[in-house]
């Protein structure tokens, strides 16, 4: 999954709401139509996207949150299509892709834990 860049998004995120990715890999920006398929707040969402361009890349990413004793376990599935042009490279796009969502669930979990110790100091 290649890095997200920025996210153009309605106010009200609700099955059927869609957004626009930018996303950066190797050089290129790609630019994904995505759609909320499904919101169960606040245990899961899920969406779906097609990158425009000439190369297509399909995905679907569920996120998921549950709870975990006195925290919560954050959770992230993506699935994806590569067009043929791509197959020869499917291992490092899912390496690259696994890499990015560990990047993504360490930066949240800082995210949050921050704001945590902070409100414990207020």
């Amino acid at each position: 999954m290649p890095t997200l860049e920025s996210v153009e998004a309605p106010d009200e995120i609700a099955a059927g709401a869609r957004l626009v990715e930018v996303r950066a890999a190797h050089g290129q920006r790609l630019t994904f139509d995505v759609t909320v398929r499904e919101v169960d707040r606040p245990r899961r969402v899920h969406v779906t996207g097609r990158s425009r361009g000439a190369v297509q890349i399909e995905a679907g990413e569920t996120f998921g949150v549950e709870p975990a004793g006195e925290r919560s376990r954050v959770t992230m599935a993506v699935e994806a299509r590569l067009p043929l042009v791509l197959l020869p490279i499917r291992h490092a796009v899912a390496v690259e892709t696994e890499k990015e969502i560990e990047r993504s669930l360490a930066n949240l979990r800082a995210q949050v834990e921050a704001e945590s110790n902070q409100l414990a100091s207020s």
